[in-house]
């Protein structure tokens, strides 16, 4: 998966929770999109969208809610932070 289809699949996931009152959860995202990317990929592409300011990456109000498997599904931030929420910007 490429740049371009990447985003767009990240835009229509994104517009879809947001239609059901939630922000996307990227433990969700990846488990959807595992079968095009690998997890290097993913977050790289992630990173990328975030970094052209098309999505905002959130962290869990309470990451000790979140079971370790699916911690293990969140994007790491190369600052140390867990992050488990997307949201969709421009």
């Amino acid at each position: 998966m490429d740049y371009e289809a990447f985003k767009g699949a990240v835009r229509e996931a994104s517009d879809r929770a947001d239609s059901e009152g939630h922000p996307l959860s990227i433990p969700e995202l990846r488990r959807d999109l595992a079968r095009y990317l690998s997890r290097p990929e993913f977050d790289q592409l992630m990173m990328r969208l975030h970094r052209d300011g098309r999505v905002h990456l959130l962290s869990h109000v309470d990451s000790a809610q979140i079971s370790p498997s699916e911690q293990m599904q969140c994007l790491q931030h190369p600052s140390g932070l867990l992050l488990y929420w997307v949201r969709w910007l421009t």
